[in-house]
């Protein structure tokens, strides 16, 4: 008896498929191919690709998936904790590479650059974070200091902030704090932490030029708002009437430029 013929496999070098379409135009995948070709790292002949659409439909997109926590992403059928740690690596790796290209960029010197270094630190953040950043005269950065919270708090002592910034001999800082999972208007605790740091540091000759607010996809700059300018109005009018010591109003009105 004659043999039937194999019937070809329609999923034979599906894989290679992809890694080719991968080189060739990485810029035109779906959500659920980056997944899926993701977890190929973990997975060497299992179809990942219905994991993958799994995923997107329990979490919505991409950046949902990299954003649960590992449990979370265990309980989706197939996931298991070797894909999930997989999974879990590549937005920590994207931190890494974040933080590793901004070493290159050692000067913040107006609003733009203070805007792309801040996002860079923040803007993946999935709990509420703090930073500070001390400058020289020059805007170069002298050293960078991260306070982490919760989903939607983050408690900075204000004297910490003060002996980081003394201790890093700064000139002017920049500060900013992530808003993960909301509006990114500045709340009336904002406010209050905001001027009042700006006080304590004009008492040691060092200028708060911004604090900026970063969301997922939006920001806010209190220094834009008018809010440093008008703190420090208040602070000549109430401690220095006569104008003592170091102009500062030629540094604010540098860094609201662009670039």
């Amino acid at each position: 008896m004659d043999e039937k013929p194999t019937k070809a496999n329609p999923h034979d070098g599906h894989r290679e498929r992809m890694r080719e379409k991968f080189i060739a135009d990485s810029d035109s995948f779906f959500p659920h191919e980056v997944i899926e070709i993701i977890l190929y790292g973990a997975n060497k002949r299992k179809n990942t690709n219905g994991i993958a659409h799994a995923l997107i439909d329990k979490f919505g997109s991409l950046s949902a998936v990299f954003d649960a926590p590992v449990e979370e992403l265990m309980k989706v059928d197939g996931v298991g904790k070797q894909n999930a740690v997989l999974l879990k690596t590549y937005p920590a790796a994207f931190r890494c590479y974040q933080a590793d290209k901004l070493e290159n960029k050692k000067k913040l010197r107006f609003f733009g650059d203070a805007l792309d270094y801040c996002k860079a630190l923040l803007e993946s953040s999935v709990k509420e974070e703090f930073v500070v950043i001390c400058l020289d005269s020059d805007g170069s950065i002298l050293s960078v200091k991260k306070w982490k919270g919760t989903l939607n708090k983050v408690n900075v002592p204000l004297r910490e902030v003060v002996e980081f910034c003394v201790i890093a001999q700064a000139t002017a800082v920049v500060i900013a704090h992530s808003h993960p999972n909301g509006s990114v208007n500045p709340s009336n605790d904002d406010i209050i932490f905001t001027k009042a740091l700006y006080t304590a540091l004009r008492g040691i000759d060092v200028v708060l030029t911004e604090h900026l607010i970063i969301g997922k996809d939006d920001y806010y700059s209190f220094s834009r708002d008018g809010y440093i300018s008008k703190f420090y109005e208040k602070y000549n009018a109430e401690y220095n009437p006569l104008g003592v010591g170091k102009d500062i109003s030629q540094v604010l009105e540098i860094f609201k430029k662009d670039r």
